[in-house]
């Protein structure tokens, strides 16, 4: 039988804070951690995605955890890591209708995620209740190949 030992792919996406370094390679999530004196170790690893490549990963800190978007294709997750357990978890896990260019969490009483998709839409998602809230349309309907949300305040722009 054969195992894998070396994952041999691009890395298509990255991101990372004070503690950890997520690596995005196909459809798989790489967490680094810091650890003393600056060593850096693969800490976990996580299978998100079968037949998407991951093409961006969103890190915010609340008061007690850790939340991750992770996006690719048509699909969204949304780890977890909370100070009690520093492992991260899946939490979340939605499939769009049209590819995801980019997503954001979005500063509120609500716990939700904005998720732009390619043809002039944006959800935005519950996080609480795992709803699709709103799907707001532009009036183009031209494919995007590139979308970017910028937060100030409470204003959230596409």
């Amino acid at each position: 039988m054969l195992t894998s030992v070396f994952q041999k792919l691009p890395v298509t996406a990255l991101s990372m804070n004070e503690d950890h370094i997520f690596v995005g390679q196909g459809g798989t999530v790489q967490i680094f951690k810091f650890f003393k004196e600056n060593q850096l170790t693969l800490f976990q690893e996580l299978q998100l995605f079968k037949n998407s490549v991951v093409h961006g990963i969103k890190c915010v800190s609340f008061s007690n955890a850790l939340e991750v978007i992770v996006y690719g294709g048509k699909n969204v997750s949304v780890l977890t890591s909370d100070c009690s357990d520093e492992n991260f978890k899946e939490k979340h896990k939605f499939e769009c209708y049209d590819w995801v260019l980019d997503t954001t969490f979005i500063q509120g009483p609500q716990r939700c995620i904005a998720v732009a998709l390619a043809h002039n839409t944006v959800l935005i998602i519950d996080l609480q209740t795992s709803a699709f809230l709103h799907e707001i349309h532009c009036k183009e309907k031209c494919i995007l190949y590139s979308a970017h949300f910028i937060q100030y305040g409470e204003q959230l722009t596409a």
